[in-house]
């Protein structure tokens, strides 16, 4: 069973339109401006959001350039990507 992650896909009139060209390009990153349509926890101070990092949370996991998702497709229109896992154990 594969799992995904949507990110929005905005229609051009919107204030924070990336079009799909520069997403493929670029990718989706923390300074993307579609990802300014996200609140999820972006408006926290990032001293309370690593006061709140879960003790097991591996090093490279970056609060402050995390970008925003959805765990289910909300727009018609979104950019799609499977979850994955990285194992740390090898």
């Amino acid at each position: 069973m594969c799992l995904f992650l949507y990110h929005a896909y905005l229609p051009e009139n919107h204030a924070y339109f990336v079009s799909k060209e520069q997403v493929m390009r670029e990718g989706i990153q923390f300074s993307t401006k579609s990802n300014n349509r996200y609140s999820n926890g972006g408006r926290v101070k990032i001293e309370k959001t690593e006061s709140l990092r879960p003790l097991d949370t591996p090093d490279w996991v970056n609060f402050e350039e995390a970008i925003g998702v959805d765990i289910s497709k909300r727009f018609s229109k979104s950019f799609c990507f499977p979850v994955f896992t990285i194992n740390t154990h090898i």
